[in-house]
């Protein structure tokens, strides 16, 4: 070999070296991985950066586009309504009974904003097509150090804790059509503090305490609170407290009416009361039963004192009712509800409407002294998201002695409704 020229020399040392790298690389390509060292590796976990950390970006507010942070949900529900000559729809009528958006925003973690956008229910359009219902910011869990759920903080407008029934008013949670013939509820302005601790849930809150919506700046504030639980696996109990302030009307529907004195806004046999505002003390007692696979009975009873300045305006109204809901499938159910509310002294009476078919307010003014309301219905899901249901009932007023108005007649009542969410 000539040793004289370097190319042939070098091309000659490149073909040696491969011949002997060869059967070394086709030996190892025939051993297992786990007979092959681990490749060296480099630990970056605590120098990351965030934006590059793509198992924490779908879990970050900030890291997710703004859409991402909001949830929307909602419902809408139509009626198709009969009353008689004396309701509210005495030639029968087409309603759009409710259409509520619900919008949930995510500010950050356990930060969330809460809105409702919703019509009017029936009667109440008036010159406001569309409003907000409930609208606060949400602080979650505020004491996880310590456990899950303990203390949540609802600041802004929100459902006053009281009773049951606000917790089933809208119209896919409702078995029935119609509400009782109390129906306590309404929202106001305010803190609400809410957890759970050894299987009690309780709610306590101060608002504004006024019908009005953000307008309330006197010292009349409202106190509620609530507490209940399953102190057996077919029984749930709670209990509701309610203590308001001075008010020219609210904070709490019942009956359809605001705490308020008696004569105001309405026509009243037994007099009218000169005080401008009055006060309130309100409670509830409710119980579910599982007496049975299939049946649910729920029992409610509540009493309210309105203090008036002058004492012959004071007035006590009592309310009560029974709702046994049995469900035969998971796509079909029957209920039925008995439920009253009432002075029941042939002397002194209260402004008593039964929103939204019974009309008591226009007829009656403050001389109602009880009003009665039975309905009975069945319910269909043909999916999990529309509800069709059909009722018939009937509503009947007493009215004080000496009053112009005659205690009216059972006003029957004929409804049928669709409820779908999304």
């Amino acid at each position: 070999m000539d040793h004289s020229d370097p190319a042939k020399a070098s091309f000659l040392v490149v073909v040696a070296v491969l011949l002997i790298a060869a059967p070394t690389a086709a030996q190892q390509a025939t051993e297992s991985p786990q007979d092959q060292p681990p490749a060296p590796t480099v630990d970056l976990s605590g120098v990351e950066l965030a934006s590059l950390d793509t198992s924490g970006v779908s879990a970050q507010v900030l890291g997710r586009p703004w859409y991402q942070n909001l949830r929307l949900s909602g419902f809408a529900a139509f009626w198709l309504a009969r009353t008689g000559k004396n309701g509210t729809q005495p030639d029968a009528g087409f309603l759009v009974k409710e259409a509520t958006l619900f919008v949930e925003a995510e500010a950050w973690e356990k930060v969330e904003v809460f809105c409702e956008v919703q019509i009017p229910p029936p009667l109440q359009d008036g010159s406001t097509p569309v409003r907000t219902g409930e609208l606060y910011v949400h602080l979650r869990n505020l004491l996880g150090r310590w456990g899950e759920e303990l203390v949540s903080l609802k600041v802004g407008r929100f459902d006053l804790p009281f009773g049951e029934e606000y917790l089933w008013q809208d119209a896919p949670d409702n078995p029935l059509v119609s509400n009782s013939a109390a129906y306590p509820w309404l929202w106001d302005e305010g803190i609400a503090a809410h957890g759970k601790l050894r299987g009690l849930a309780w709610v306590a809150a101060i608002t504004d305490g006024t019908v009005r919506r953000s307008q309330e700046s006197g010292p009349g504030k409202t106190l509620a609170a609530r507490i209940g639980g399953r102190p057996w696996p077919r029984i749930s109990l709670s209990a509701s407290l309610m203590k308001s302030g001075q008010t020219s009307g609210g904070p709490l529907l019942l009956g359809g009416t605001p705490l308020k004195p008696v004569g105001s806004g309405g026509s009243s046999t037994g007099g009218i009361s000169p005080s401008a505002s009055v006060d309130g003390l309100y409670y509830e007692l409710d119980a579910g039963l599982l007496p049975v696979r299939r049946l649910r009975l729920d029992l409610t009873f509540g009493q309210v004192w309105i203090d008036d300045a002058v004492a012959r305006f004071d007035r006590r109204l009592t309310c009560f009712a029974v709702q046994p809901v049995y469900r035969p499938s998971p796509s079909f159910h029957l209920a039925v509800r008995y439920s009253e509310i009432g002075t029941y002294d042939a002397g002194e009476g209260y402004c008593i409407d039964g929103e939204f078919l019974a009309g008591g307010q226009e007829a009656f003014g403050y001389d109602a002294r009880r009003l009665r309301r039975w309905a009975a219905g069945i319910g269909w899901s043909p999916n999990p998201r529309t509800r069709i249901k059909f009722e018939v009932g009937a509503d009947r007023f007493w009215v004080i002695d000496g009053s112009p108005a005659a205690s009216g007649a059972d006003r029957g009542v004929v409804v049928g409704e669709v409820a779908v969410t999304f």
